[in-house]
Order: structure tokens, then sequence, then C-alpha cells
């Protein structure tokens, strides 16, 4: 299958490639023609039809899946998919199809309310296939955490049809967004995720150009996790959402594209001084105190300027903030800033940050 010509008979044609031997350091590509910021994938008109190149999230100059989208597909609300990320229930809730969901994959973890006849399909790692036979979905979405996918395998021996949609390799909050038009092709919302993608570029772009008055405020984010505080590159997801919100930021010229592990101490060090705390797992500064003490030696803590992303969660681990939140950075953006310059939006109700309680040695 060649891209200038869409052979007949098939609604959707999928072409997975072989990889190549490549490492996991991923090389900077020039971005695709025709998107704004995503690197990970190409939309192509070809005759008769429209044909998708998903790049390898390990070497982008390898094309891992090639999809052609014929006219005659289902789509919308006769569509049958399933899901296997939270990301994508978020996705297609925003292009009005959720209502398409037949199965999702750790459904505890997804926050986007569903049908209760929509079953559990297993996590990723251990799928439930006969589940997954059992709701006969049209297209199932996937997900590439690694060059050898045993569950892209299984289901071409079923006979059931996927598509790779890699938004968290983005580095960019608008390249992942953006990964809706790809979505909305799959579907046929074209016209409603092309459209929603320009309006969260429009609002992200003017907020992150608007100047800071007075002195940037520094931040920082995560927590020590048995010795080890992991903390975002400069040119990472949260590191450029950092930069954005047009905060000081300790890692924000560290360009290795993942993120740094620290020791306890290290980031007792480099973090200090900080303004504001965000991204912990703690839910209360006394939880912090119980993990350890030396939190308290902290400007954030003691000033009570620690936050977490959990306002928008459930009792069993869903939280929008990786559903909406991938759909909206916009909306990420301006919690961020809201935290570091608060008389900016003084009467906006933060979206998914919520600070964590002050009460120290008191009921939470």
């Amino acid at each position: 299958m060649d891209h200038q010509s869409c052979t007949k008979g098939i609604v959707l044609i999928i072409m997975v490639c072989a990889l190549c031997a490549c490492t996991h350091t991923r090389k900077e590509m020039p971005l695709p023609e025709g998107n704004r910021y995503a690197r990970g994938f190409v939309v192509k008109d070809s005759a008769d039809c429209k044909v998708a190149d998903i790049y390898s999230p390990w070497n982008r100059e390898t094309v891992m899946q090639h999809v052609v989208f014929r006219p005659e597909r289902k789509r919308g609300a006769e569509l049958r998919l399933a899901t296997t990320s939270c990301t994508q229930v978020g996705m297609l809730d925003a292009v009005g199809m959720k209502d398409c969901i037949v199965g999702a994959s750790t459904r505890e973890l997804v926050y986007t309310p569903l049908s209760d006849e929509v079953p559990d399909l297993g996590a990723d790692m251990s799928p439930k296939y006969e589940q997954i036979v059992d709701v006969k979905p049209d297209v199932m979405l996937m997900v590439s955490y690694a060059e050898d996918n045993p569950m892209a395998r299984q289901l071409s021996r079923l006979g059931i049809e996927y598509v790779f949609i890699n938004e968290w390799m983005e580095d960019h909050p608008l390249g992942r967004a953006e990964w809706i038009r790809l979505v909305g092709l799959l579907t046929g919302k074209e016209a409603e995720a092309d459209s929603l993608f320009e309006a969260v570029c429009s609002k992200y772009e003017a907020l992150a150009a608007q100047p800071i008055e007075g002195e940037k405020r520094w931040i920082f984010s995560g927590q020590d996790f048995r010795g080890t505080w992991y903390v975002p590159a400069g040119d990472t997801y949260m590191g450029q959402l950092f930069r954005d919100a047009g905060a000081n930021y300790r890692y924000d010229s560290d360009r290795r594209g993942q993120s740094i592990p620290l020791t306890l101490e290290q980031a007792l060090q480099d973090f200090s001084e900080a303004d504001v705390w965000v991204g912990c797992t703690a839910k209360s500064r006394k939880e912090l105190l119980m993990i350890d003490e030396r939190h308290s030696w902290l400007k954030a803590f003691q000033e009570g300027e620690v936050y977490n992303f959990y306002r928008r969660s459930t009792e069993t681990g869903g939280n929008d903030f990786w559903e909406s939140g991938v759909v909206h950075p916009e909306e990420i953006l301006m919690d961020l800033r809201q935290l570091l310059y608060p008389n900016e939006m003084p009467e906006r109700e933060l979206r998914f940050a919520q600070k964590l309680p002050n009460e120290i040695g008191k009921k939470e």
C-alpha cells in the first residue's frame, strides 16, 4: 500500500511496520507538515481517502504504523471503540464520542463517567482478550509503551484493528493536545476536533505570551519516592508548562528530555527557597511530614504553597488531569499561572490543582 492509492474493500487499513533496531533516545525531527506542535504523526490526503503515518516514539524517523482511512468506514454513533488509556477517553469525550466506547482498560482509573455496560478490559500488561473479543470493537485505541508490543501482535491474530495514540511522548502540552486531530479523523469528527484544537492553541499561546508583572517566582515539582525525587527537565511536558506559566525553574536549561533523578538531600538544597511546590502525591502537609520530616525545611511547605493535581479525581484513582487536562492544557497553564501570580486571576477557581491542607497535627 503506497500513499498514492487506496485499495477498495477495507474500511480501515492498518499496516504496522517492523521497527528497526533503535535506542530509547528520541531523535528530534522537523515538525511534520500540517502539524502545529505534534511530532508523533502526520496526516496526508491520498486519492479518495486520508492516510496517517504514526512514528515510533523512540525513533521518529521510523513509521511504526501506516493507517488508511476509507470514506465508507464506520464513523459517528455506529462506531464501536475500545480504549487502553484514560487520555483516549478524554479525547473521545471532547469530540462527543464517549458513548461509542464499548470497553476500557483499567476502567477504575477512568475519571469520565462511562455506561455501566462498558466492561473493564484489563490492564495494558495483562489484557483480558476474551472480554475484548466479546465487545467486538471496530477499532482499539492503543498506546505504545515499548518497541515490542505483544498486545498488538495478539490483536492482529484475533483480527481486531487498532490505532496507536501516543500523545504521551510529546514534549509540548499542545503537542499532546494535537493528537485529538487523529482521534477526530478516526471517528468522523474532524471538524469538531480541528476547531477545538485551534481554540485551545489560541488560549494557551495568548496566556504564554502574557508578560509577568514584577519578579518571577520560583516553582518545583514532585516528591521523594523511596529515596529518589524525580523532577522534569526543561524540555519535557511539565518543564514547558513551567516556562509558559512564567515561572523560574531550577532545571529549565536542562535539555535531557526526561525526568531527572535527585536525592532528597539534593532536592532540599535545590528547592529550599522556591515559592510554589506542585505535583506532589500527598494529600496533606501532615502526610508529607509522615513521609519525611525534612519536607518541612522547604519554604513552600512552610508558607503553605504546596499543591497536588487531585482536585478532579475519583476514589478509585481516576484523575481528570490526565483526561480533559490533556485535551485542555490551557486550563493546566491557567492553574499554574494562578498559583504563581494569584493577583492576575483573583476570581478564577482552580480546575486541577488543589492546595494541601495546612493544619499540622490537627484532624485533616
